[in-house]
């Protein structure tokens, strides 16, 4: 009789011969600048999400590991085809009011002609090779966002031993009409001492919260991109504080496919757009253009009043940037998130994929904080 000892060989057996097949078919290395045009296309060939399809449109695919300031990425070709990337940096964050090193994991694609086939051992290879990096690296855990709706993704996370640590939200509002404002705005590279007072009030003490935030409110890389900016507001002792990643200049989004009541929302918003402002929704084929919002801030008694102006302003500079969305992301139960989504045209919906590799690190991240760095 053959016993469950049988069993596990025969799988194992299977993998291994599997695996070593691969490697005899394809290339596994790391990432150079001179794959950056292979590196768009295979983004440009993998739209993501299911009724809702899209693609990034990027200029320079290596503009996020520039701006973490490291990174270890991993592509497999055949025949001098990319087909795959597994992309991850390394970061010192704050867990439970501590340092620890995290390995962030930002992108895993493979190409649609090798999912069916070779999707699976694609990634269990280079996963696996991710996984030996950040231990020799002497991470303390890995973690990755992943929608909520990829099953796929969210079953592979379950057989790698990876666990929810936390949800994230990322909420569009729509770019179309100049909003009223009452104040003056004027956005600086380099925030004031309060603004970094009240930064780190909201957000510092939160986990993932990223080291290097803790004396400046963006990274020099940040800073060199040019696309960064910081606002505030004052008034009668109270505040608010927002940062802007004008991002449309660096990407758009694709639209490859739209469900249908986006299709008939289209066409009515179309028919009416030159008798009164209406938000634009893309066609399939179609571009996106947005700007990111990030580390909102309200102190005092009149604190949200004065951030919801700010937000107005950021609207109107996203208007001129020829900009369609303003979106933001957010913890869960962050307290910006029920009055950011009013009027919002789009959310998405996000997991924190886990993996601990120290006994000391907690179970969740409760109350984490969304690093702008990550959005795209």
């Amino acid at each position: 009789m053959r016993t469950a000892g049988y069993a596990n060989n025969y799988i194992h057996n299977r993998t291994t011969s599997v695996l070593q097949s691969f490697m005899s078919g394809f290339i596994l290395r790391a990432a150079t600048e001179s794959d950056n045009e292979a590196l768009i296309e295979l983004e440009r060939s993998c739209p993501q999400g299911t009724f809702l399809a899209i693609s990034s449109e990027r200029k320079d695919y290596f503009f996020r590991s520039h701006l973490y300031g490291n990174h270890h990425t991993i592509i497999v070709l055949s025949d001098d085809q990319v087909i795959a990337v597994l992309a991850a940096t390394m970061k010192r964050l704050l867990v439970n009011s501590r340092e620890a090193k995290g390995v962030f994991l930002y992108d895993l694609r493979v190409h649609p002609n090798y999912r069916k086939s070779l999707g699976g051992v694609i990634m269990v290879k280079a996963w696996n090779k991710l996984e030996k990096w950040a231990e020799e690296q002497d991470a303390d855990f890995i973690y990755g966002y992943v929608k909520s709706d990829n099953l796929i993704m969210r079953g592979f996370f379950g057989r790698k031993k990876y666990s929810i640590a936390g949800k994230m939200i990322v909420v569009s509002r729509p770019v179309f009409k100049h909003a009223k404002t009452t104040h003056n705005f004027n956005g600086v590279k380099i925030p004031t001492p309060d603004t970094m007072f009240d930064f780190l009030s909201e957000h510092g003490s939160k986990q993932l919260f990223p080291y290097k935030f803790r004396d400046n409110y963006i990274s020099d890389e940040m800073e060199e991109s040019g696309l960064f900016s910081c606002f505030r507001i004052e008034h009668n002792g109270s505040s608010a504080s927002a940062g802007l990643l004008r991002v449309s200049e660096v990407l758009a989004t694709r639209v490859s496919r739209i469900p249908w009541y986006y299709r008939v929302a289209g066409a009515v918003t179309r028919a009416l757009s030159g008798v009164v402002p209406l938000p634009s929704i893309p066609e399939a084929g179609g571009v996106i253009r947005y700007y990111h919002t990030f580390n909102h801030t309200a102190i005092g008694p009149e604190g949200m009043k004065l951030w919801k102006e700010l937000m107005r302003h950021l609207n109107n500079l996203a208007l001129e940037g020829n900009c369609q969305l303003l979106t933001s992301a957010f913890d869960e139960n962050d307290r910006f998130l029920p009055i950011y989504r009013k009027g919002s045209i789009n959310t998405i919906r996000y997991v924190i994929g886990y993996k601990a590799l120290k006994e000391w690190l907690p179970e969740n991240f409760t109350r984490f904080y969304p690093d702008i760095r990550d959005m795209d």
